[in-house]
């Protein structure tokens, strides 16, 4: 019963159905006008072999007088021969009004030698059509069955008180009809089994490359993301094959960072681990001070509030990942936001003898949670300030037009080498150790600023010139966004980088 779930069976049953249902109409319509134009032949051929059987013969009526008033019809032949087409099986008699056999000159029945049949004579419906032709002085067509079946006939009307019935058999129009569609029939079933069959092997050609696509599909394991599906197609099912390597090799490339994370964060864990324990034992080994003791403590304090940190830091990008709830969508005052973390941070960068500015462009508010936006230009700001030497500034600009929000925060820090650029927002990623020297955080805070942008459906572009600084611009879309300019441009001093080269 498989077979009957096949994708390959069901298009070659619809094609066949449907085609059969083409071909029951086509032969239908053919079956239909053949028979018409073949009954209206057969008519017509009647009709005009009873004008032929009038015109063979003379007809006369003699008044007759008292003491019978009324007229006596005679019919005389003209011609040696009274038939007409004795190639067909026409049959004919010359009646009088009553329905009764009119007589010649001499008094004799006028007959032929193929007499109408007397089944078809007697007729109420041949009486009835006689008096109709007699009325309207028309010829009257009817079919009517004879002792040889249905028969064509014609009533033609002669003078004022006579008729000519001429019948002849259907039976050849019958068989000729039943012939045709016999025919027509048998032609279209062959047709549509060799049409059925045709499209069983089409179709399996067509699909062959998806079992091929199948087969290969079943070889790629979470151990093995190497394989790839070789179909040289240039259609659907080449686009197919074109988008499951595409996504092969994003499982794959997303597979080695989720390594390289695990990795990382075990390094990560396990250095304040083995620092603890290291003090720990030391400090067992042998009695100590109460002041070596209390270093101890506090060694282990550090280094727990160190892997508390990366807790946090490894839940928030799990909840930004995956949990779309976790981010609100609020209106938040982004430019008073942004005042207030640059004022909060003016203390740190003071402390490291950097300039720390900013620019506003006005009142900006965005829909947003201010709690992950908040985190993220802290976390931007806060690796500014790490790279920054003694001696630099920080500036910090707020953009807003018709169609975004640009926050860029620019630094005159030891800038980033171009091949480290594109994986500076992955998780523990450091480009060097000149460049991780005096950093004291987690390693992840560019990558949840990144997916906290990405969250607010936005996303964060930085660019880098060695020993001249970095700057990362977080563009936030306009949907959600209520932008105001204001003719002030500033709030607090500010001044212009030099351009990076």
């Amino acid at each position: 019963m498989w077979r009957f779930r096949l994708i390959r069976f069901r298009l070659t049953l619809t094609y066949t159905l449907l085609l059969a249902a083409a071909f029951a109409l086509f032969s239908g319509a053919i079956v239909i006008g053949l028979n018409n134009v073949l009954y209206n032949n057969f008519e017509q051929s009647v009709q005009q072999a009873a004008t032929k059987v009038v015109k063979q013969f003379k007809i006369t009526s003699v008044p007759v007088g008292y003491p019978d008033i009324g007229v006596h019809v005679n019919v005389t032949a003209e011609t040696a021969s009274g038939d007409v087409n004795t190639s067909k099986d026409y049959q004919y008699a010359f009646l009088g009004a009553n329905g009764q056999p009119l007589f010649d000159p001499n008094g004799h029945p006028v007959t032929s030698s193929k007499p109408a049949d007397p089944k078809v004579t007697t007729n109420p419906k041949t009486k009835q059509a006689i008096t109709q032709a007699l009325v309207s002085q028309s010829p009257q067509s009817l079919t009517l069955e004879g002792s040889n079946g249905d028969n064509g006939v014609v009533v033609v009307p002669i003078e004022d008180q006579a008729v000519l019935v001429l019948q002849a058999s259907e039976q050849d129009t019958e068989d000729t009809v039943s012939l045709l569609q016999r025919t027509i029939i048998m032609a279209a079933a062959v047709m549509t089994l060799l049409s059925g069959a045709g499209a069983w092997f089409l179709t399996g050609r067509i699909l062959r490359p998806i079992d091929d696509m199948s087969k290969r599909v079943r070889k790629i394991t979470i151990h093995d993301l190497n394989e790839r599906l070789r179909i040289r197609q240039h259609d659907e099912i080449g686009r197919l094959a074109s988008t499951f390597n595409d996504m092969i090799a994003r499982l794959q490339a997303s597979f080695d960072r989720q390594k390289r994370f695990t990795s990382d964060a075990s390094h990560e864990l396990r250095t304040p681990l083995t620092v603890m324990q290291a003090d720990i034992d030391l400090a067992l080994r042998r009695p100590r001070s109460v002041e070596e003791y209390r270093e101890t403590l506090q060694s282990a304090q550090e280094e727990v509030t160190r892997l508390s940190h990366i807790v946090s830091d490894l839940l928030t990008l799990t909840r930004l990942d995956t949990d779309v709830a976790f981010v609100e969508h609020e209106p938040v005052a982004l430019d008073d936001l942004i005042d207030s973390i640059v004022t909060g941070m003016q203390p740190l960068a003071k402390d490291r003898g950097i300039l720390l500015t900013h620019m506003l462009e006005g009142p900006a508010t965005i829909l947003g949670d201010i709690t992950r936006l908040k985190q993220l230009f802290i976390n931007l700001l806060d690796n500014a300030l790490n790279y920054t030497p003694l001696g630099g500034h920080i500036y910090v600009a707020v953009e807003t037009t018709l169609d975004e929000i640009r926050v860029s925060i620019s630094d005159s820090g030891i800038g980033i080498e171009p091949e480290h650029l594109p994986h500076v927002f992955e998780r523990f990623y450091r480009a060097d150790q000149a460049r991780s020297r005096n950093h004291e955080g987690t390693g992840l805070g560019l990558a949840i600023a990144q997916s906290s942008a990405q969250a607010h459906h936005g996303r964060i572009e930085v660019s880098s010139v060695i020993g001249a600084g970095s700057v990362f611009t977080v563009i936030l879309p306009s949907s959600g966004v209520f932008a105001q300019q204001a003719p002030e441009m500033t709030k607090q001093s500010w001044f212009a980088l030099p351009a990076l080269n």
